[in-house]
């Protein structure tokens, strides 16, 4: 299964937790073990800080970051510091997608109130 197909049907909270929770609920449907708030011990810059989900399922690990509207620097820096089969921002409030520095941006649909 492909990402694109993986989170083709995934709708999401607009709130960052929410939809945090909501993700791993998705996953978990899909044969997924997820992990919320992975701890990174240094982020590249001698700080520690947390990846939003990582999800394994077999040899599969993904490492998976949210933002809104466009990726940040430090979404990237945390996911280079962890091996994985796929890194991953998924993005909140856009359409584009697209592949920077070996990590997956990735559009998700908000859930309309």
């Amino acid at each position: 299964m492909t990402i694109n197909e993986l989170f083709a049907d995934l709708e999401v909270d607009d709130n960052a937790k929410i939809a945090q929770n909501q993700l791993c609920d998705y996953l978990s449907q899909r044969g997924y073990k997820c992990v919320k708030e992975y701890f990174v011990p240094n982020k590249g810059d001698n700080h520690y800080g947390y990846i939003d989900v990582i999800a394994d399922k077999g040899n599969e690990r993904l490492a998976i970051e949210f933002d809104y509207r466009s990726p940040r620097i430090n979404s990237f820096n945390k996911l280079k510091t962890i091996s994985a089969t796929h890194h991953i921002i998924l993005l909140r409030g856009t359409n584009k997608c697209y592949i920077e520095n070996g990590i997956i941006i990735f559009p998700i649909q908000v859930q309309r109130k």
